[in-house]
């Protein structure tokens, strides 16, 4: 199983529920501005950035929802 189906598919049912909860908080980008980001945030960025010295942007490969919904588009396509 491919986790970035699983967090798709998480994500997709946080939403269609309306779970209230913020998926933002978990997107490690925004742990770019420390001051606003959640410590999930902060801790998925971190364990990507030491991934990245072994694997080629494991977040976007393994871990990235909207990379995800991208792929499954692209591959309707073709």
């Amino acid at each position: 199983v491919h986790l970035r189906c699983v967090m798709l598919l998480a994500v997709m049912i946080v939403l269609l529920l309306g779970a209230g909860i913020d998926v933002s908080y978990f997107e490690p980008f925004s742990a770019f501005r420390l001051q606003s980001a959640s410590w999930a945030a902060v801790g998925i960025a971190a364990i990507s950035f030491v991934l990245a010295i072994f694997i080629n942007r494991p977040w976007c490969r393994f871990g990235c929802p909207c990379g995800e919904f991208l792929d499954l588009g692209r591959k309707h396509k073709e």
